[in-house]
């Protein structure tokens, strides 16, 4: 719409590569401005599902890096972790199964995959076929043209910041986030070996 209406209108669009941003504040949760960004589908929460870093499926797939949950706004660390987790959520997508079921527990998902396939996969093994599949992905959209991140709309890093509220004076190092995160991820060496 705001090509439509004319280049005065840009500033007002929220997208990330054209997608509608959700109502999912990046400046509030780092980890869903970071999908946002580097994510090959962008605008996507379920990119990130960035509270996902400090549920407990998740830790032995960060302490398979020495990385543990970040702190909110400690964008390093952010950049890092996610750098797992966004893979890790490939991998459980590819299973077909539901993001909340990560939220009610431990489900015994390699144990099913396992009894299933009859593979014996562990969590290493697991990460990494998330990694192949996000790494396919970024490779898709480099072969057709698009960009390895997408620009956020200045509000939602936090630009500039709000006056009040639980997100006053915050705006976000994106920068820091998705340095860290490709360099978790490894794209580059990936896509071309993949």
């Amino acid at each position: 719409a705001a090509e439509r209406l004319g280049p005065e209108t840009q500033e007002a669009a929220m997208h990330a590569g054209g997608q509608e941003l959700p109502m999912h504040r990046g400046v509030y949760e780092p980890g869903v401005a970071l999908g946002y960004a580097v994510d090959p589908a962008p605008g996507r929460h379920t990119a990130t599902l960035s509270g996902t870093a400090d549920l407990a499926p998740c830790a032995p797939y960060l302490a398979l890096h020495d990385l543990r949950p970040p702190g909110r706004y400690d964008y390093e660390a952010k950049g890092r972790a996610f750098g797992v987790i966004i893979p890790l959520l490939r991998a459980y997508d590819s299973l077909g199964l539901c993001h909340f079921a990560l939220q009610m527990g431990e489900p015994p998902f390699l144990d099913w995959l396992n009894a299933a396939t009859g593979w014996g996969m562990d969590e290493a093994a697991f990460l990494e076929a998330g990694r192949r599949i996000q790494r396919l992905r970024h490779a898709f959209n480099r072969r057709e043209g698009l960009p390895e991140r997408f620009p956020l709309p200045a509000r939602e890093r936090g630009d500039p910041p709000q006056e009040e509220g639980p997100t006053a004076g915050i705006t976000l190092d994106v920068e820091t986030m998705v340095r860290a995160y490709f360099e978790t991820l490894n794209t580059e060496r990936g896509t071309r070996e993949t």
